[in-house]
């Protein structure tokens, strides 16, 4: 955890409206790509015109060296939208797990200091992150033996054996 005096229903309205408000996003672009508001140009696939194929050609074949290669015309490869559609449709995919996680931080800890905050010393240390741990406590040291007694705590042969029968339930 990054924030110890964030709560569980915080944490279960952030992630709710987050997947509700990437779900708008992420359906409303899709619809807008099919309707064809966003038009993405494709990449070229061939070599036609290319200086260097031509100057590789030549000097695979006369052995000759390579010439001064002038830049072909810059051409449009953006995406064209239409004006009046919605800004948040027109962001690349990859930001989308970006977004997503802000909306989930910022909504999940308003929803936490609107219910209730959480006591931090309420909260077990080893939950935190390192960094956020020794801020909150900073005379907390774990040390390497109280690691693994908290990730292998040992098990008693008569917690895993049935009920006896004489025993009452």
């Amino acid at each position: 955890m990054f924030f110890p005096w964030s709560n569980s229903k915080g944490a279960l309205i952030g992630g709710i409206s987050s997947l509700i408000i990437m779900g708008c996003l992420v359906f409303g672009a899709q619809q807008a790509i099919a309707s064809g508001n966003i038009q993405i140009a494709g990449k070229i696939m061939s070599t036609e015109g290319c200086l260097l194929a031509s100057t590789l050609d030549s000097y695979l074949v006369e052995n000759e060296t390579f010439s001064v290669i002038t830049p072909l015309p810059e051409e449009n490869h953006s995406s064209t939208t239409q004006e009046d559609l919605f800004f948040m449709f027109k962001i690349s995919y990859r930001y989308y797990t970006l977004i997503g996680f802000l909306i989930t931080l910022f909504v999940g800890l308003a929803a936490s200091f609107i219910t209730g905050l959480s006591k931090s010393q309420d909260v077990d240390p080893i939950l935190l992150t390192p960094p956020i741990r020794y801020l909150v406590f900073p005379s907390y040291k774990l040390s390497e033996r109280q690691l693994e007694r908290n990730s292998m705590k040992e098990l008693n042969a008569d917690d895993l054996l049935p009920l006896k029968a004489d025993a009452t339930v």
